[in-house]
């Protein structure tokens, strides 16, 4: 994981997401972060502890079938030179089409390399 900017990161994590494997996914979280969705705040205090407390999610989504995400509308705004935000609208596709649609705000920080410090989820 050598991303050189705060979106080719952002891609990887796609990546990494797409695969469904919570260690490739918690390797792009700076810890401790902070997962903020709607009904409930999720701190990764570390990076062990990171697989088991995404595990649930990752498990919702095999069962809805899940294939791979989109994302429509990337804005990436570097805000110092060792932070950055991106935002847009994740849209979920899975064996049968869409399965839904969730606004995103990630911030990022570069120390080694670029990483999430919080991830918050939001209405499309």
């Amino acid at each position: 994981m050598t991303a050189s900017d705060p979106q080719e990161m952002f891609s990887a994590y796609l990546q990494a997401f797409e695969s469904l494997d919570p260690l490739a996914i918690v390797q792009y979280y700076d810890t401790p972060a902070m997962v903020v969705m709607p009904a409930a705040v999720v701190l990764i205090p570390d990076a062990p502890t990171g697989p088991p407390l995404i595990a649930g999610s990752i498990q919702q989504l095999r069962a809805q079938g899940y294939l791979r995400t989109e994302v429509a509308g990337l804005e990436v705004r570097q805000l110092a030179p060792t932070l950055a935000l991106c935002s847009g609208v994740f849209i979920r596709h899975g064996d049968n089409g869409e399965l839904g649609r969730a606004g995103f705000t990630y911030t990022l920080r570069r120390t080694e390399a670029w990483k999430i410090v919080v991830a918050m989820t939001h209405d499309a």
